[in-house]
């Protein structure tokens, strides 16, 4: 058995919404809508999560650069404004307090000890 750490992860899904959904949300430009209805391929944000009304996964745009090289033919687009575009870190499977208890008071205990 190897270890092993996901880095990314990409889930690809059928949305819940079409493309005229995305291109008539409030407050897009008429060039934004363009590009949303003439692109091969939509990136569409999470919506009401976590508190941010519009929003995509760490990483998407490491991943967007990445789809864009690799599909060099499609055209990639983001199904929202750049002024509204936001990334949302998501740590729920990461365990804080051991690492902090370690650095914050066991080693300087251990340090203190050993000296």
């Amino acid at each position: 058995m190897g270890l092993g750490t996901t880095h990314f992860s990409v889930t690809v899904e059928d949305a819940d919404h079409d493309r005229n959904y995305w291109a008539s949300r409030a407050g897009l430009s008429p060039a934004i809508v363009a590009e949303i209805r003439g692109a091969d391929v939509l990136l569409v944000p999470w919506e009401s999560r976590a508190g941010a009304a519009i929003s995509y996964p760490q990483g998407t745009t490491a991943f967007y650069r990445s789809l864009s090289s690799a599909l060099a033919q499609s055209k990639v687009v983001f199904a929202v404004d750049p002024s509204q575009y936001s990334e949302l870190a998501l740590h729920a499977n990461e365990h804080r307090w051991p690492s902090i208890f370690v650095s914050a008071v066991l080693l300087p205990a251990v340090a203190n000890i050993l000296a």
